[in-house]
């Protein structure tokens, strides 16, 4: 599909430098030109259902997102599933973003504090680091969350008593790029009505994350409500919209 487009070029105005956190995980780390600071850092997490995608990938839209909101962005090159899922894949991104912390300062950006950011399943993972943090006693240490038509919740984790409200993976499971089907592939999620091909895959391949894991599903998660700030937007028609809309309804549950 993306060889039907013409792309604009990278912004070259913004400088990128490629690191490596001192576990091995590569970094992309992303500065506008005129930077002046004092900014916490972004730790951007791309999308691609765990399974696809990379920095190079995501690198024009990076580099848009440290222009235009004037932040230093850390862009992470996690292992991809299912050669590396669960939990070595949430593992890169937490090493990431402690990487990013302890470097916030010679990054150009406000000791100890970072934001996380991401779309899809990068804002799955967002999410989860955010709440991770959290878990490890870092509060303080994050100071938000953007997260793009995320993913919060496994289909097999949702709640009995928010069933009712989670439809969208019915309602448009053939209407974007992100079908159910994908969903349940990129989960690892075995599904019964599949074909008979597809019925014996392994139900292990892909993400392989537990469906009541907390930080697989942030939606799950007991401290929602600690987290400072979280910037939300969904799709309207997208098989992700209630994941994206249970959440904020948890959100204003327990603020």
């Amino acid at each position: 599909m993306a060889s039907m487009y013409t792309f604009p070029p990278p912004d070259p105005t913004v400088k990128t430098e490629d690191r490596t956190s001192d576990n091995g995980v590569k970094v992309r780390v992303y500065t506008p030109e005129n930077y002046s600071g004092d900014n916490p850092v972004g730790v951007y997490y791309h999308g691609g259902g765990w399974a696809m995608g990379d920095v190079e990938a995501d690198d024009p839209l990076a580099r848009a997102i440290s222009k235009a909101a004037n932040v230093v962005l850390v862009s992470v090159e996690y292992g991809l599933a299912p050669q590396n899922k669960h939990p070595g894949l949430m593992n890169d991104c937490w090493d990431a973003f402690q990487w990013t912390l302890n470097n916030a300062k010679q990054l150009g950006g406000i000791e100890g504090k970072a934001f996380t950011i991401g779309g899809s399943a990068g804002a799955q993972l967002a999410l989860a680091m955010a709440l991770k943090a959290l878990d490890e006693g870092l509060e303080q240490a994050v100071v938000g969350v953007v997260a793009q038509v995320p993913v919060t919740v496994h289909p097999d984790g949702v709640p009995d008593e928010l069933k009712s409200k989670y439809t969208s993976y019915t309602e448009f499971k053939d209407k974007t790029i992100n079908t159910a089907d994908a969903m349940h592939t990129f989960w690892g999620k075995r599904r019964r009505n599949l074909s008979h091909i597809q019925a014996n895959c392994s139900s292990t391949e892909a993400f392989g994350v537990p469906p009541a894991d907390p930080l697989g599903s942030p939606l799950l998660h007991a401290r929602i409500k600690d987290l400072k700030k979280v910037y939300l937007a969904v799709a309207g028609q997208d098989t992700l919209r209630d994941d994206g809309i249970l959440f904020k309804e948890k959100l204003e549950e327990t603020k």
